[in-house]
C-alpha cells in the first residue's frame, strides 16, 4: 500500500457495482458529526474514492448495535454504528482508530459498520447484515465484506471482561492470542457464521503502522480513518 491513497476494497468493487475503501492518516477525515466535524472536510477522500462532491451519511458512533437505513445525506443519521442504503451515489462512512471498519456490498445495496469490541459483542455486525438483507431482499450469502485497518492481537492486550463479552459471539480459541485479542478474527467468524464471504482488505495493525491513526498508540491525540462505500451512481 502507498500512503495517502484510497486503499480500495477491490474484491467488493470487482463483484458489485460499488466504490469502496479506506483512508489512512494522510487523508483528512473530519471529527464526529456531532462534535463540529464538517462533511465538506471529506472532500479529498471523496475525490480519491471517485465520487467528488457526493452526498454522505454517517452516524454519531456510540459502540452499540443500532443500524440506520438511509435514503439521503445525513450528518449525522443519529446515535448508532452502522448504516445501510440502496440509493446509488450516496456514500456511507464510518470513522475508526483501532476498531474494525467493515464494508458490506451485495446486489442493490451497501453497508458500513463501525465494529469496536463493545459493538461487536452487542451484535452490530449481525444487525448490519440483517438490515442489508431486509433492504435489498437478498440473503446474507449474496453479500461480501471487506475489513479495513484495525488494531491487531500484537497490540491489543485486554482484560477478561472483554474476552468474556466477545465469547458471546465467537469461541475464544478463534480470537485469543498469546499477546492479545484479534478483533478482526471475531468479525470474520460472525460473518462466516452468517454465510457472508469476507476478507481483510487492509491487514495493517493500526497501533503498529504509523500510516494509520490509533487510539491505543496515541490516545486523545489520535485522529480517525474513514471507511467509505457507495453504489455506483
Amino acid at each position: 500500500m502507498e500512503s495517502g491513497l484510497f486503499h480500495r476494497a477491490s474484491d467488493l468493487e470487482r463483484a458489485f457495482l460499488v466504490l469502496a475503501g479506506f483512508t489512512d492518516r494522510h487523508t483528512p477525515v473530519p471529527s464526529s458529526p456531532d462534535h463540529g466535524g464538517r462533511v465538506e472536510d471529506l472532500g479529498l477522500a471523496l475525490d480519491r474514492m471517485g465520487l467528488p462532491g457526493a452526498e454522505v451519511a454517517a452516524c454519531h458512533q456510540v459502540h452499540g448495535a443500532r443500524v440506520f437505513r438511509v435514503w439521503g445525506p445525513a450528518w449525522p443519521a443519529g446515535d448508532g454504528d452502522a448504516l445501510v442504503t440502496t440509493v446509488p451515489g450516496l456514500v456511507l462512512g464510518v470513522r475508526t482508530a483501532d476498531c474494525v471498519p467493515v464494508l458490506l456490498a451485495g446486489p442493490g445495496g451497501v453497508a458500513a459498520v463501525h465494529a469496536g469490541w463493545r459493538g461487536t459483542a452487542a451484535g452490530v455486525v449481525h444487525a448490519a447484515v440483517e438490515a442489508l438483507s431486509a433492504a435489498t431482499g437478498q440473503p446474507a450469502g449474496a453479500f461480501r465484506a471487506a475489513l479495513g485497518p484495525a488494531v491487531g492481537p500484537c497490540c491489543y492486550a485486554v482484560g477478561p471482561e472483554v474476552v468474556d463479552a466477545l465469547a458471546h459471539v465467537a469461541p475464544p480459541e478463534v480470537f485469543v492470542a498469546s499477546t492479545g485479542v484479534d478483533l478482526r478474527a471475531v468479525v470474520l467468524h460472525v460473518l462466516a457464521s452468517l454465510g457472508v464471504a469476507a476478507r481483510i482488505a487492509v491487514p495493517a495493525c493500526t497501533a503498529c503502522d504509523e500510516r494509520f491513526h490509533s487510539w491505543r498508540r496515541d490516545g486523545r491525540a489520535a485522529g480517525r480513518q474513514a471507511a467509505l462505500v457507495a453504489l455506483r451512481p
